[in-house]
C-alpha cells in the first residue's frame, strides 16, 4: 500500500456510486497523505449569535445560527515513532492553520477545509530497545476555522 504510516488498512466506500480505496488517501494534511485513523468522530457544531438563548417567561428556545463548523476527533493506535514524528510535524509544526482534505458528512462530498489543530498527544510503548520503537494512543483534533 502506497502510505505514509504503517497502520494503513484496505477500507472501500462508495460515494454516488464511485468506490474509493480510503487507505491511500482518506486523509489528507496539506495535501500529504495520512494514514487512515483507527477512528474518526465528525461534529457538526452549530455558532449561534447572541441573540439565541432561552425565553426566560416561557421556556421557549430561540436559536440564530450563524454559521456551522465541523471538529474531526482523530485517534491512531501503535504507529512507528518516526511515522509519528512525520504526523506531528504535518499537524503541530507547520503553523497554527493547516487543511484538511476528508469526506464531508453533512456536504456529502470530499472537501478541503481550513482547520486549527488541538493538542496532540501519544503514549509511548514499551519497551523501547533495539531498532523499532512504538507509540500509541495517538490523538489529536481538527477544529475548522
Amino acid at each position: 500500500m502506497n502510505c505514509i504510516f504503517a497502520v494503513c488498512r484496505p477500507f472501500f466506500i462508495s460515494v454516488r456510486g464511485e468506490y474509493m480505496n480510503i487507505s491511500k488517501g482518506f486523509y489528507k494534511i496539506n495535501g500529504i497523505k495520512i494514514a487512515t485513523p483507527e477512528s474518526c468522530t465528525y461534529s457538526l457544531i452549530d455558532e449561534s449569535s447572541e441573540q439565541s438563548g432561552r425565553n426566560p417567561h416561557t421556556g421557549t428556545n430561540y436559536k440564530d445560527i450563524v454559521t456551522q463548523k465541523r471538529k474531526l476527533v482523530c485517534r491512531w493506535n501503535a504507529i512507528p515513532v518516526h511515522d509519528a514524528y512525520v504526523l506531528a510535524q504535518n499537524m503541530k509544526m507547520r503553523g497554527a492553520d493547516i487543511r484538511v482534505t476528508y469526506f464531508d458528512i453533512a456536504d456529502f462530498k470530499w472537501e478541503t477545509r481550513t482547520f486549527y489543530t488541538g493538542d496532540f498527544s501519544c503514549s509511548y510503548l514499551s519497551p523501547w530497545v533495539g531498532q523499532e520503537k512504538f507509540v500509541g494512543d495517538i490523538s489529536c483534533d481538527f477544529i475548522e476555522k
